[in-house]
């Protein structure tokens, strides 16, 4: 009777193996992340530029700096850049001590104020920092590159992302012996990431007359766009 009772179990065990064998191979998967970046020529920079006024006596930094960054503002009106697409990104007064000789120190006083201009028309970037010099900018800190169809390339770059990790998985499951099965899941690992080219132009302390410095020159290049994705795919029997 017990060996009977024995074998009924084992039989049973067995059948459940079998039962769930099928289950467990519907469960392998395959984890990969996908990844791209798309490439786009900028065609709009945010240009870093303003005024910064050293002086003995506050209300003078403050009234020279007031002065300068209004005959910029013009400067860039003329130019042909609205006004709606220069904000100020930065305005900072700080007073400090300057060395004169040994035991004696000066207080001073800088009044800054930057700009952060938007140039929908890159052509003559080094021009239009040139015309600001001369209306008496004397900071020009960064130039930040943009391109103004991110979204479209943001979309491609999630499309190739997806691509790059079909690919990958097709190839481990090839590896292990299996056949790629359905997509089951799939996450924007990383989301919108936009990588702007960016060029410093480091300039402080300019005064100079129109006809002392040679045109300047700016090259805007190129902008990335990446993304990523992770991809789940189940693997089936060849």
């Amino acid at each position: 009777m017990k060996t009977l009772m024995k074998k009924t179990v084992c039989l049973l065990v067995i059948l459940l193996l079998l039962a769930a064998m099928p289950a467990l191979a519907a469960e392998r998967t395959v984890t990969v992340s996908g990844s791209a970046t798309v490439y786009l020529e900028a065609d709009t920079a945010h240009l870093y530029l303003g005024v910064r006024i050293k002086r003995d006596s506050l209300t003078q930094a403050q009234s020279e700096c007031a002065e300068k960054i209004a005959a910029v503002l013009a400067a860039l009106e003329k130019a042909g850049v609205g006004l709606k697409d220069a904000a100020t990104s930065d305005y900072s007064v700080y007073s400090g001590m300057d060395y004169v000789s040994e035991g004696v120190e000066k207080q001073y006083y800088q009044v800054n104020h930057i700009l952060n201009i938007t140039v929908r028309d890159i052509s003559d970037l080094g021009g239009l920092i040139d015309v600001c010099i001369r209306a008496g900018a004397n900071a020009v800190d960064n130039i930040a590159f943009t391109a103004q169809d991110l979204d479209g390339a943001h979309d491609q770059a999630l499309k190739n992302a997806v691509e790059d990790g079909r690919h990958k998985a097709e190839i481990l499951s090839a590896a292990a012996g299996l056949r790629l099965g359905a997509l089951i899941s799939i996450n924007n690992s990383e989301g919108q990431n936009y990588v702007s080219n960016s060029r410093s132009y480091k300039a402080y302390g300019m005064e100079m007359a129109a006809d002392e410095a040679a045109a300047t020159v700016i090259q805007s290049g190129s902008v990335s766009v990446s993304a990523a994705v992770t991809l789940v795919f189940a693997l089936e029997e060849p």
